[in-house]
């Protein structure tokens, strides 16, 4: 969701009329969110969806994830309404009501976009959050789906697409998890719970002896107390990685992820830039197969990483750069993100 990139504006992203809530007749929406001042408020997707939905005509309001409560059974947050929305996006420029003890159930749509790690600080509102569905009722229909985000680890969720997962084992037994990158040679470990590259580190047998290798897997895994990913490394990294962006499983846009000089983890906030990219016939076959997947899924957003061909990341919780996308493109990616709730 939320990125540190060096601003580089184009024309689509200069100046632009103030946007201000009205009493409109659209839908009602509850923007979910880390705490506020933690957030890159300039660059921030959520931020920008808000930004694009008030200029369709809905009524947004946003809430800090550790606000959600169960009041006598029923599901509430401190929510304040976003009044206005003026350029530059910084943090002042993004006015808000009175904040308010609400009824999740009173809105159209909320959007869960609490950045992992995805631990018992991300799951329990969540679990609040779920309970303010009604049995029967579409309303509020939650993003992505409380189940889909239960049940589906971004680490893995590509696995049921066969091919175009690489070659992995996910478990805590150092004892297998050794034996993969022996027999791999080079693998990229990742922790199932986090992003942003946070605890991805490459192992390599040529590099890292054996004893080596078992420690760093020892201290990932917490003494065998967590499953990690191994993954075997794919070498078109050193080009970059191809990242797909999704809406209700529609590609709606796509760019090149490259890593700094000489690095095989590419970090955004450490010197990873965005390039146009034409995607190949092997990428669009994929996106296709991907976007049936999400559809499935009922995930309304998603990011996808693809190296080699392959699904390496598979961010549901909370995608990010859609702001730094659409500065490189010079396109409205929010208007289209939000077309199937308009």
């Amino acid at each position: 969701m939320r990125t540190k990139q060096k601003r580089n504006r184009n024309r689509s992203h200069g100046k632009r009329p103030r946007l201000k809530a009205g009493r409109s007749s659209g839908p009602r929406l509850l923007f979910v969110v880390d705490p506020w001042s933690t957030l890159d408020h300039e660059r921030d997707t959520t931020l920008r969806l808000a930004e694009e939905a008030l200029a369709s005509g809905a009524r947004c309001w946003i809430s800090e994830n550790r606000s959600i409560g169960l009041d006598a059974g029923i599901p509430y947050a401190e929510v304040a309404e976003i009044t206005e929305i003026a350029r530059p996006r910084l943090a002042g420029n993004v006015r808000r009501g009175e904040t308010r003890w609400t009824p999740l159930g009173e809105f159209d749509h909320v959007f869960y976009r609490t950045d992992p790690p995805v631990d018992l600080a991300y799951l329990l509102p969540l679990q609040i959050l779920a309970a303010a569905r009604r049995p029967g009722s579409k309303r509020p229909a939650i993003h992505s789906d409380p189940t889909t985000l239960f049940e589906t680890n971004e680490k893995w969720a590509a696995a049921e697409l066969g091919a175009l997962f690489p070659k992995s084992l996910v478990s805590s037994s150092i004892e297998r998890l050794a034996r993969f990158v022996a027999a791999a040679g080079k693998v990229v470990l990742k922790p199932l719970y986090l992003a942003q590259s946070k605890g991805v580190e490459v192992l390599d047998s040529e590099q890292f002896s054996a004893a080596t290798i078992r420690d760093r897997l020892r201290l990932a895994t917490d003494g065998e107390r967590l499953p990690v990913i191994v993954q075997e490394f794919l070498p078109g990294i050193a080009k970059g990685e191809s990242r797909l962006w999704f809406a209700s499983g529609a590609l709606i846009a796509s760019v090149r992820k490259i890593p700094r000089e000489g690095e095989s983890i590419i970090d955004m906030d450490q010197g990873g830039r965005l390039a146009p990219v034409k995607l190949t016939k092997v990428e669009r076959a994929a996106a296709k197969k991907i976007g049936a997947l999400l559809k499935r899924r009922k995930i309304l957003f998603a990011a996808v990483d693809l190296i080699d061909g392959k699904i390496t990341d598979f961010n549901h919780t909370s995608p990010g750069l859609l702001v730094a996308m659409e500065e490189l493109l010079g396109e409205n990616l929010a208007r289209r993100a939000l077309r199937p709730i308009f």
